[in-house]
């Protein structure tokens, strides 16, 4: 009786894999992989089997029950186990398909590529986002427009404010009032090390006890952190100057391209194991970037400073940088009133 129910189960389970692909799909076999049977016969004994599918396709199997048999042999294992082979093999030919040959050529592609390169590098702060882009519309033929100005259908205008804020539009020659307009924003900020506003960190002139002379920064944005340690760092912004011609206050540009400032990594003798493999990073201690050493202050004559000739926000400030600020401007370090820095 066990014998003939068996045979009977093989012709049901041989009809089944004649009308469909038992294992249609990878995919689709992970999600039911316990679900297809299949009896493997042509041995002294016939035994029931679940298809599982293997780490790269194949299908593995797990005996369910078995039985000696003496009604006709199947062998729809082998079915079973031919067609995941062939379905593997569509689905790697597939992907392969959609994939591209590493010997492909993105000749193409690169002059994207290298003018998207081009706007980042030229861009490390808002200030200079919007400077590049509006630079990038006078291109094109936009112009600045002012609060005062008409507005001519077929017009190409742009407006800043803040020097950090950009709003470009243009007035299609089919337009006309209630068609409605089309928006795309984005922001020109990103995470990065801003200076605090009072950048004096090292209160002793020779750099204290470390020998070097620190800024005073703060995260802006969740920035990944780690990547900032052991690199050189430049300083990008804008600065206030006072305009002795015209009496008022003057924003500059600035964008020191160039390795002044590092965050040192931790000698490894002085972490512990543990310390080494969380690697935790106090915000507040651990990326003060250093900007020079004390013998490199005492050779630019920073520790030669009179603070009896500052006022209370340059007191406040480290003397080195706001010397590199005034060189790179071309103007007095008395004539510096603030900043907006961030390093890049």
């Amino acid at each position: 009786r066990i014998n003939s129910e068996v045979a009977n189960r093989a012709d049901e389970l041989m009809n089944r894999l004649q009308q469909q692909i038992i294992i249609p799909s990878a995919k689709q076999t992970m999600r039911s992989s316990n679900v297809f049977l299949s009896v493997a016969a042509g041995f002294s004994s016939t035994a029931a089997f679940a298809p599982v599918l293997g780490s790269r396709g194949a299908v593995k199997t797990k005996t369910l029950w078995s039985a000696s048999a003496s009604g006709p042999r199947r062998n729809i294992q082998t079915t079973c186990q031919l067609q995941s082979k062939v379905s593997s093999t569509q689905s790697s030919t597939s992907l392969r398909a959609a994939m591209p040959s590493l010997s492909t050529h993105c000749d193409d592609d690169l002059p994207l590529a290298r003018d998207a390169m081009k706007f980042i590098d030229n861009s490390p702060d808002p200030f200079h986002v919007v400077q590049t882009a509006v630079e990038q519309l006078e291109e094109v033929g936009f112009v600045e427009w002012k609060d005062d100005d008409e507005i001519e259908i077929g017009g190409k205008y742009f407006f800043t404010r803040n020097k950090s804020t950009l709003v470009a539009f243009s007035i299609g020659e089919n337009f006309s009032p209630g068609k409605g307009f089309k928006i795309i924003g984005s922001h020109t900020d990103s995470p990065n090390l801003k200076v605090k506003p009072y950048s004096k960190r090292t209160t002793a002139k020779n750099g204290g006890a470390s020998g070097a002379i620190q800024l005073g920064v703060e995260c802006y944005g969740g920035g990944l952190w780690h990547t900032w340690f052991d690199r050189d760092l430049g300083i990008s912004g804008r600065v206030f100057v006072n305009d002795e011609e015209t009496g008022t206050i003057r924003q500059k540009m600035i964008k020191i391209d160039r390795p002044i400032l590092r965050i040192p990594n931790l000698a490894i003798h002085l972490q512990t194991a543990k310390e080494r493999e969380a690697f935790a990073v106090n915000k507040e201690d651990d990326l003060s970037p250093i900007l020079a050493m004390a013998v490199k202050d005492s050779l630019t004559g920073g520790s030669t400073d009179d603070d009896s000739t500052k006022d209370e926000w340059q007191k406040k400030q480290e003397p080195l940088l706001v010397q590199m600020l005034a060189a790179e401007l071309g103007v007095e370090t008395e004539d510096i009133f603030d900043f907006e820095l961030n390093l890049f």
